[in-house]
């Protein structure tokens, strides 16, 4: 089923739809600062603009005369956004409601953003029905099938009903226990790059109750293409699944840090959080994330476009446990494009424990530019042993004696190894001083945030120094 936006209000609060795309009107993107109003224009010949008005606890969808609400683009759900109180939200049909709504983008797991869809042209009051390319005959092959529904044009459906088996790789929403159905995703083998949604599934031959993510399912239905999402229509019934097994994956003992609660953060802003336990400090930094940073425990979540940094001495591998995405997505894949990118690093994955081994130890590791939401139950981190058995002990002696005078220049105040710069060599010494202050003598300033201490946060404003000097100066 297809709604589009018929340019009348529904409930107060809501926009209209209908499933005639001759009673539909005709949207328009206005381009402007900082990206696009949307606009209209009623039956009367009156333009309005589609705005989202805060009222109270409440975002409502508005039609007014004037634009107040500025949207943009987002590549990743294919749909416009715009932010409300530093929120992001987007407008859609919410669970199975018929009415456009506003919504935040963490309820879009359990709704259908709107598309803008290109039209043959069309008078005011109703659009031209878009042409629908050729699409295959009588496809009866899973690439053909879905290539058929992939050809569609939005709020086509292919003749027929067709059989698909394939492996649940979301969950949309869970399983309603009034309506008797759950909707999911699934991807065929072999055509991986051309997922299906179940939308509304019901139980057939076998039971939807249990539904879980990694299921194999075969489902049967009419298929229709929705905006740009192709899915097996309402009515669609579940044949067959068969339930997927989860990998006995054993952790090995380690020195663990835990996100059950926020009892191990340590400092949260808007831009960074600080995670401490055991001599484990993970730091998350907003940096090009179009989000603030998540407010969240059990698990901590780290959005698209943050930075996490690891730290820890003598780190050789890495084992991230998160959560099995029985109602949701799998959000490892994230983690584990940025480990992959790093040099050094191999990743392997194991059910939901991704693991990091490094071919060199290391103090610190900085996992950059997530390019989606990674979430995490616990770290476990196992470190450089000596003998098989016992951590190594860091030498008695540093490598190099810090000078005697404190440099005078900002440029040498942290060379804490002499050796003329400040480098990664300096970050590694900071941090075995905050270990071992007997042993790695630090003289000179050392408390660089200013906060009357010489700790981690030191160490971590100092690693930043050597990346990015003129936004973190010393000295």
């Amino acid at each position: 089923m297809t709604l589009y936006f018929n340019g009348e209000v529904a409930k107060t609060y809501y926009g209209g739809t209908t499933e005639n795309i001759d009673e539909a009107v005709d949207v328009i993107l206005e381009e402007t600062n900082g990206g696009y109003y949307i606009s209209f224009v009623k039956a009367d010949g009156t333009k309005q603009y589609v705005n989202v008005v805060v009222s109270g606890t409440h975002r409502n969808f508005t039609m007014q005369a004037s634009a107040s609400t500025v949207y943009t683009y987002n590549a990743e759900y294919n749909t416009m956004v715009t932010s409300v109180d530093g929120t992001d939200c987007y407008i859609g049909t919410y669970s199975s409601y018929n009415t456009f709504s506003v919504s935040t983008l963490d309820k879009i797991g359990s709704s259908y953003p709107a598309y803008f869809v290109g039209t043959s042209g069309g008078n005011q009051g109703g659009t031209d029905t878009p042409d629908t390319p050729d699409v295959p005959t009588n496809p009866t092959t899973a690439k053909e099938i879905l290539e058929a529904a992939y050809a569609l044009s939005a709020g086509g459906k292919l003749e027929g009903t067709y059989t698909l088996t394939g492996k649940i790789i979301s969950v949309d929403t869970p399983f309603s226990s009034q309506y008797g159905n759950i909707t999911v995703t699934i991807e065929v083998e072999g055509c991986e790059d051309m997922p299906i949604q179940c939308y509304r599934l019901k139980s057939g031959a076998a039971d939807v109750t249990n539904l879980k993510y990694g299921d194999v399912i075969t489902v049967t239905g009419s298929i229709i293409k929705y905006g740009e999402k192709v899915q097996f229509d309402q009515g669609c019934t579940l044949d067959a699944c068969e339930a997927a097994q989860v990998e006995d994956f054993e952790i090995p003992e380690g020195v663990v840090i835990s996100f059950a609660d926020k009892a191990n953060r340590t400092s949260f802003s808007t831009e960074q959080q600080i995670w401490e336990q055991n001599g484990i400090t993970v730091t998350n930094d907003k940096a090009s994330s179009s989000n603030e940073v998540a407010d969240f425990a059990d698990p901590a979540r780290f959005y698209a476009g943050s930075n996490v940094i690891i730290e820890y001495p003598a780190m050789s591998a890495l084992y991230f446990d998160c959560p099995s995405p029985d109602n949701g997505k799998d959000r490892t894949d994230g983690l584990v494009e940025a480990l992959n990118a790093m040099s050094g690093v191999t990743v392997s994955k194991h059910g939901f424990v991704i693991v990091a081994e490094l071919a060199e130890p290391t103090d610190i590791l900085v996992i950059e530019n997530l390019k989606y939401q990674v979430r995490v139950n616990e770290i476990t981190i196992v470190a450089e042993e000596e003998g098989g058995d016992d951590p190594v002990d860091p030498p008695v002696d540093p490598p190099v004696d810090p000078p005697v005078d404190p440099p005078v220049t900002g440029e040498t105040v942290a060379d804490f190894n002499g050796d003329g710069y400040v480098n990664n060599d300096d970050v590694a010494y900071l941090l075995w001083y905050t270990l071992f202050p007997e042993d790695y003598p630090v003289e000179g300033n050392a408390d660089f945030n200013g906060d009357g201490f010489v700790n981690n946060d030191d160490v971590a404003y100092l690693l930043w120094h050597t990346l990015f000097p003129e936004d973190y100066p010393i000295g």
